[in-house]
């Protein structure tokens, strides 16, 4: 599944993204037709992820 990530955080942190941080993201064109959002747990046997929340973005010719 193709994706991109955006952060990743340690449990109790305070996050504070500055877009200076990620120069290439001001620049990045890709068409998105909707968005996951993922926590994803390590445990001894691999990664589980789990869908937090769905989007379809308008226009992206889903009937939602």
């Amino acid at each position: 599944m193709p994706h991109i990530t955006l952060a990743r955080v340690k449990r109790n942190k305070t996050v504070s993204v500055d877009k200076n941080v990620f120069p290439a993201i001001n620049h990045l064109k890709i068409a998105v037709k909707k968005f996951n959002l993922y926590e994803s747990n390590l445990t001894p046997q691999g990664s589980v992820y789990t869908v937090l929340g769905e989007w379809y973005l308008k226009d992206s010719g889903h009937d939602c």
